[in-house]
């Protein structure tokens, strides 16, 4: 039987992944998964709240159905096995190679005229198939000619993602005016609630880092929406 889970990739990106059950999987576990296009490493977080199936092309289909374009493709992932060491390391080496490759981004980004996207952060997949651009921007933007120039500079395939504020906070982390690491950073789901318009709860006071109403006001009424918790800073499991 598979049953679903959200998995975390950056505090920032995370989709969902089917788990075998009886290979005895639990939240924090680090995993390797098999995308339709691509080989990724994230941890488990929380099941989703479905019955487990045997099939899953149900659920394909309806992502299918629903039209999103999808980072991870319309085949819901799998989990292969348990990272290893060697998984770790390579991620590692991923996470260096993606920083030493951002002057190269930010450079093509300003030639081809595109000042108005802001580079959050780069993500190399397990496999270094594909390079994911995530960024912030305001409305739509055309980077068809970002995507041409990077394709003969680089051997990855380009994904570019935009996020969006809270998003943002979330991946690069930082203080609150409490003086303690963002909520969103540290413990909380990115799934939150819609901004709640100019009422009380959008007063410049009510505001965060993201200029979005802080996640810890969330707690602080028993009328505000209950945010969903997650744990993407578990200890590393000790590998046999």
């Amino acid at each position: 039987m598979l049953r679903l889970y959200r998995q975390q990739i950056l505090p920032g990106l995370s989709f969902e992944c089917a788990v075998p059950e009886e290979e005895g999987y639990s939240p924090g576990t680090l995993v390797v998964l098999q995308c339709e296009r691509f080989l990724e490493l994230g941890r488990l977080q929380a099941p989703c709240p479905c019955p487990p199936v045997e099939d899953l092309s149900l659920w394909e289909q309806q992502r299918s159905q629903r039209g999103a374009r999808r980072m991870e493709g319309t085949r819901i992932p799998l989990v292969l096995r348990r990272a290893t060491e060697e998984d770790r390391r390579k991620r590692e080496e991923n996470r260096l190679l993606a920083r030493d490759m951002t002057p190269l981004v930010e450079t093509k980004l300003r030639e081809c005229h595109l000042e108005r996207l802001r580079l959050t952060t780069l993500h190399l997949t397990l496999d270094q198939k594909y390079l994911v651009c995530l960024y912030t921007a305001e409305g739509r933007v055309d980077f068809r000619s970002f995507l041409h120039s990077m394709a003969a500079a680089i051997p990855q395939r380009l994904e570019m993602r935009q996020i969006g504020p809270r998003e943002e906070a979330a991946l690069l982390g930082g203080l609150g005016i409490c003086g303690r690491p963002l909520c969103c950073h540290s413990f909380l789901s990115l799934m939150l609630p819609p901004a709640q318009g100019n009422g009380p709860w959008r007063s410049s006071s009510k505001l965060g880092l993201c200029n979005q109403t802080r996640c810890c006001l969330h707690f602080a009424s028993p009328d505000a929406p209950k945010l969903p918790l997650r744990s993407p800073h578990m200890p590393e499991e000790k590998t046999p």
